[in-house]
């Protein structure tokens, strides 16, 4: 019998596999493959100590992995403990989905350490229903990971130009200086406080000081970040936006990614695709080919559909549902 290949590289194959089944990203480079392998490892390290590591091998390959469930304490981005549950597995091997099925249901996860959350490649989506029927019962979808193209262009007739959002009282320019960056921290800390159903994690002190910094990279003349904000005849930022691109990525090989946060009172003047209108135009400007990013807001979900833009993965959890998985499942 050959000797079988360690257990995260098989598991890394498998995640590879589901990338490339995406049809939107370059070749995997070895970089990424070695990076995608460390944290395996390093997650699989931890699944150990807690008894739930959990394999599938083919019948008559006996070496070759075709499924794997494993359980790891985690740590989300807002600093919150939480219980991890990986699935990777050949989609398209009957005997694997259903052993996958019935693992699913067997889970236990010991008390005390939060929430139960999975993180699933869209390639898994059958498996969503069955992970709603677990005693588990995860039932919220936290975000949503989006991939796309970028060269797209929004007809403009359709989307407002600076003289019409002027004309609704609204100032279009660059965030300036540190003062309109901690304005800026401010207001998406109050919306999503407001609103925790479009990114449970978005409030949180951590993740809005990522998100700071990088809008402060953005202040001049920075090349991959540029900080757009909207402000009212007071000259208060009720708005803002950051484009944010990477020219080299180990996955990507280049991407760029969009995020803002608009007032309730200026929502539902067209400002996203404006928005998205700047984006589309500056990443075909850089030569950027793809659009990542992620989404609880299922309006913002619908309309990156429009743009080609389609699931990636999905993050999964048993919290109070805000964003149901039965709202993803009617569509």
């Amino acid at each position: 019998m050959p000797e079988m290949e360690a257990l995260p590289v098989q598991i890394t194959r498998l995640r590879v596999a589901a990338l490339r089944r995406q049809r939107v990203f370059p070749a995997i480079t070895p970089k990424y493959r070695a990076l995608l392998l460390a944290v395996t490892e390093k997650n699989l390290a931890a699944a150990a100590k807690t008894g739930w590591v959990h394999t599938l091998f083919d019948q008559k390959k006996k070496t070759k992995l075709t499924a794997c469930l494993y359980v790891f304490p985690s740590v989300f981005e807002d600093g919150s403990k939480s219980w991890e549950i990986r699935i990777d597995l050949d989609p398209h091997n009957r005997r694997a989905v259903n052993w996958m099925r019935k693992r699913i249901r067997e889970i236990k996860i010991p008390l005390g350490r939060g929430p139960v959350r999975f993180n699933l490649m869209a390639d898994y989506a059958a498996l969503i229903g069955e992970l709603s029927r677990a005693s588990l019962n995860p039932h919220s979808l936290i975000t949503v990971g989006l991939v796309g193209q970028a060269a797209r262009v929004l007809k403009r007739g359709s989307v407002p130009d600076e003289g019409q959002i002027a004309g609704r009282g609204l100032v279009v320019r660059p965030i300036a200086n540190l003062r309109e960056v901690r304005e800026a921290g401010r207001l998406m800390k109050t919306i999503f406080t407001r609103s925790p159903q479009f990114g449970i994690f978005v409030a949180s002190p951590r993740f809005i000081k990522s998100e700071m910094a990088k809008l402060r990279q953005g202040i001049g003349s920075d090349a991959d970040h540029e900080g757009i904000g909207f402000f009212d005849r007071t000259g208060k930022l009720v708005g803002w936006a950051m484009l944010s691109f990477q020219r080299s990525n180990p996955l990507t090989g280049g991407h760029g990614a969009l995020g803002f946060s608009l007032s309730p009172g200026i929502q539902g003047m067209g400002l996203s695709k404006f928005l998205y209108r700047r984006f589309f135009m500056e990443a075909q400007k850089r030569k950027v080919k793809r659009f990542i990013g992620s989404t609880s807001n299922p309006a913002i979900l619908h309309l990156n559909r429009k743009f080609g833009r389609r699931p990636l993965a999905y993050m999964i959890s048993s919290e109070k549902p805000h964003f149901p998985l039965s709202y993803f499942r009617k569509r």
